[in-house]
């Protein structure tokens, strides 16, 4: 029964340790590269080369990631959404892309017109690097 366990417990850490590079971890866009809205989907977003990114998970060729933007706020009925063609910066204040499409988004406000929200969505492993 002990030696049953201790296999078990060895092929549980054995693929924790498998999966810990899919795990989310910081890395970076190699681009420009499009972000989009599902493996194969349209592009929502343009995000410079050196943009840091976090990998959430992978689905075959493509990776679902999240990262921080920081967006002017232009008009008060934008609130729940980036329009298409804003300009997105980091936080410090470095442009990092822009809107393909209008983004959904709850942002949270950093000072008057200037916006933070996280965006996520998905981008071919091949424009990944760490």
């Amino acid at each position: 029964m002990t030696l049953k366990r201790s296999y078990i417990a060895a092929l549980i850490l054995a693929a924790l340790v498998w999966l810990m590079p899919i795990a989310a971890h910081a890395e970076y866009i190699d681009g420009p590269a499009n972000i989009r809205s599902a493996p194969d989907g349209g592009a929502i977003i343009t995000l410079e080369s050196g943009t840091s990114v976090k990998v959430l998970s992978s689905e075959g060729d493509w990776y679902y990631i999240e990262f921080d933007v920081v967006y002017p706020m232009l008009r008060s009925h934008d609130l729940d959404a980036i329009p298409k063609g804003t300009l997105l910066y980091d936080d410090a204040q470095n442009e990092i892309g822009n809107t393909l499409e209008t983004i959904k988004t709850s942002p949270t406000m950093m000072e008057i017109g200037k916006y933070r929200t996280t965006i996520k969505g998905y981008i071919h492993r091949s424009r990944i690097h760490k």
